[in-house]
């Protein structure tokens, strides 16, 4: 019984390390695009953006180790803010008001998601054989 309360409360807590960065990451990706694109374009596809990386993270077939994950998520994270304006900037040039903000959710913000929920994905199953991929 105390092992598993030990695994839940570290599942909470991981689970709870990954909601807060990603929302926001989420808030500040909104904040950034609404002056381009204005608040109906950038949040008609934002959650099904969100949650296809989410629900991606979680079905991958192979395991991320956490060293690369971590290595990734930083540099998509420094790189987060300067790509989320140049590519709205350059999507903005389409002329659709559905496709240019899409195509910036699923190019700067999908990675990010996925990025940073294939944590809890990862904690989820840590000695499975079938998701270990060898480097």
């Amino acid at each position: 019984m105390a092992a598993t309360l030990k695994q839940l409360e570290t599942k909470a807590a991981g689970v709870l390390a990954v909601a807060l960065p990603l929302s926001l990451v989420i808030f500040t990706y909104e904040r950034e695009i609404v002056p381009l694109y204005a608040s109906g374009p950038t949040l008609y596809l934002l959650d099904k953006v969100v949650m296809t990386a989410m629900l991606l993270s979680s079905l991958q077939p192979f395991r991320i180790p956490l060293k690369w994950n971590l290595l990734a998520t930083a540099l998509a994270l420094t790189l987060a803010p300067n790509a989320t304006y140049w590519v709205a900037v350059k999507t903005a040039k389409i002329k659709d008001p559905v496709l240019g903000p899409a195509i910036t959710h699923a190019a700067v913000l999908g990675p990010l998601a996925f990025l940073l929920t294939t944590f809890v994905a990862e904690m989820d199953d840590p000695d499975s054989k079938v998701r270990t991929l060898v480097y």
